[in-house]
């Protein structure tokens, strides 16, 4: 497949991934983010589907699959909302059957 040429989009939000005392650290300059979408349609099975009740602005997507170190400094706002538990918990079950976890039935 070849390359096209992609454009960066200045903002693309993001939802850290875990909450650790690391993210408060002065000294560590890193957190891990997964990407969202709006492009719901492309949903491959590394993707969450979220919605609104999820505590996302609208339908969209978290891409498991994009997970990485994002630095600190380049987090352009503050956060625009919190994911609700059960959207957590769905999202750390997807995580761990994509690592191949096995947590038992």
């Amino acid at each position: 497949m070849p390359d096209r040429e992609r454009s960066p989009k200045p903002e693309r939000p993001v939802v850290i991934l875990w909450n650790s005392p690391l993210n408060a650290s002065l000294v560590y300059p890193l957190v891990m983010v997964a990407p969202l979408t709006t492009k719901v349609k492309n949903k491959h099975a590394c993707d969450l589907e979220l919605f609104p009740e999820d505590g996302v602005k609208e339908h969209c997507l978290l891409k498991l699959n994009l997970a990485q170190p994002l630095k600190k400094t380049d987090l352009s706002c503050e956060p625009v909302g919190f994911l609700t538990q059960d959207a957590i918990d769905r999202m750390i079950a997807l995580f761990l059957t994509l690592l191949g976890v096995d947590m038992g039935s």
